[in-house]
């Protein structure tokens, strides 16, 4: 049994269930997605005078206190955002892959410290996309569908599965915690009467404009909507993890828009910023059946038909 059991991890990681070319569509995918959500997480930033005085963090985050840095000058935010914003760009295309990844990198922290640091709370809607660029960083990616890689490669199936499956077990992982984490912070309490829910929607509409959270005002009002919402929050996180092992697409593809919606509500509802996130479910999928499926997505992949040996 045990070497059954030790057989099947290791097929898991190893096998080559995924085309090579996956990867590297994945890698497309991830930056074409992190364009627009570093626009979603930003832009707040740019809206200050970029002429305009320096400015001192109300609590600075652990590693600008770490590193001494106290305040910022507003030119900062264009220049690291348009440096964010060109190595997304260039990760897309695979041009100079990891060193756009260690750019990027670089920029968020450094965005994200002036952003947090400034409203005095620590945001973590980047930890999944950052888990992915790092899976990304170590693995071949580089050597798939990249304009800077003009050697034809060999990648094998084996070193293609194993990222592809590290990131997915990465995503499922953040909601299997997060349920977690919940039911360890507030117990069964949590789950029973569905106020935790209630809560949340009504200190959302105090801090902000009613008139934008009109929705999770009425949703507020109806105890009974609320408690359905605790039930359904924790059996999606609880069961995240199965979408990893589940190989019927049609399953797959009703997973896929339940968890959209489940963040597009709490966006509308809450102002929770996580809205972008379902973008990193196509991980889940087969990427390159579904470029084969389609010719003018078929006709725009080979354009960067570079670094694949069929």
């Amino acid at each position: 049994m045990l070497k059954s059991l030790s057989l099947k991890w290791k097929n898991f990681w190893f096998d080559d269930q995924f085309d090579p070319k996956n990867l590297g569509l994945i890698r497309i995918w991830v930056g074409f997605s992190m364009i627009i959500f570093n626009f979603s997480q930003f832009t707040n930033l740019l809206g200050v005078d970029i002429f305009g005085p320096q400015f001192y963090y109300i609590e600075q985050l652990w590693y600008f206190k770490l590193l001494g840095i106290e305040h910022t000058y507003p030119w900062t935010n264009y220049f690291f955002f348009a440096l964010l914003q060109a190595s997304t760009v260039a990760l897309m295309l695979g041009f100079k892959t990891r060193t756009a990844i260690a750019l990027m990198v670089l920029s968020i922290f450094y965005l994200k410290g002036v952003r947090d640091s400034a409203a005095g709370d620590d945001h973590h809607r980047y930890l999944m996309w950052m888990n992915v660029l790092f899976i990304l960083f170590v693995s071949k990616s580089h050597l798939i569908y990249a304009v800077s890689n003009k050697v034809v490669r060999n990648i094998k199936g084996w070193e293609a599965n194993w990222p592809i499956r590290l990131m997915q077990v990465c995503v499922s992982s953040f909601y299997f915690i997060s349920a977690v984490a919940k039911l360890r912070v507030s117990g069964l309490n949590w789950v029973i009467d569905g106020s935790a829910v209630q809560r949340v929607l009504l200190i959302k509409s105090a801090r902000w404009d009613f008139e934008d959270l009109i929705i999770g005002q009425w949703f507020a009002q109806h105890p009974t909507l609320c408690w359905l919402a605790v039930l359904f929050t924790l059996a999606f996180e609880f069961t995240f993890p199965i979408f990893v092992f589940q190989k019927n697409q049609r399953i797959k593809g009703l997973f896929l828009v339940g968890a959209t919606a489940f963040h597009i509500l709490n966006k509308v509802m809450a102002t929770v910023g996580f809205w972008a996130t379902p973008l990193l479910f196509l991980l889940f999928f087969d990427l390159n059946k579904l470029v084969e499926r389609y010719t003018w997505l078929k006709r725009i992949v080979s354009k960067l038909e570079f670094g694949v040996k069929n």
